[in-house]
């Protein structure tokens, strides 16, 4: 199974179930014939901006992109191979959920800090038709700098 795949069934479990800890999620993913390991269950969930409430892991509100992202930010190119989007603090890791959620073919990968996004693109004539669809599925968030 791929990573997103993989990473898909566990927001799946995540959103049905009340998991408390990675050894319960693991058997979960097993139970649905997904095989995995304890590091990569990990580095899915940093991924993924999980975090946990009174114990229970929990998924970063992103149903709704106007909850995730309610204010503006900015996209910027950086080069010829990477899109940069600046956002308020905390709201990197859910747009950058929301772009790797896009699929678009010319994104290479996404790394997500606490107020910033790099998307690394395949090359320059990718980086635009990647920023037209960002911009384009964005559009009532973003502010665009020259």
């Amino acid at each position: 199974m791929n990573k997103n795949s993989r990473q898909q069934k566990l927001v799946q479990i995540i959103q049905s179930k009340h998991i408390n800890n990675q050894h319960d999620l693991l058997e979960e993913l097993i139970k649905a014939d997904v095989r995995s390991n304890q590091a990569t269950i990990s580095r899915d969930l940093n991924e993924l901006g999980v975090f946990k409430v009174k114990g229970i892991y929990c998924l970063p509100k992103i149903e709704s992109e106007k909850s995730a992202i309610n204010d503006q930010f900015s996209i910027e190119t950086a080069g010829e191979n990477l899109i940069i989007i600046k956002s308020s603090p905390g709201k990197a890791s859910a747009i950058g959920f929301i772009v790797d959620n896009l699929k678009l073919p010319e994104v290479i990968g996404t790394l997500a800090g606490d107020d910033t996004v790099f998307i690394a693109i395949k090359n320059k004539k990718n980086q635009s038709k990647a920023l037209q669809s960002i911009i384009k599925h964005f559009a009532n968030n973003l502010k665009v700098l020259p």
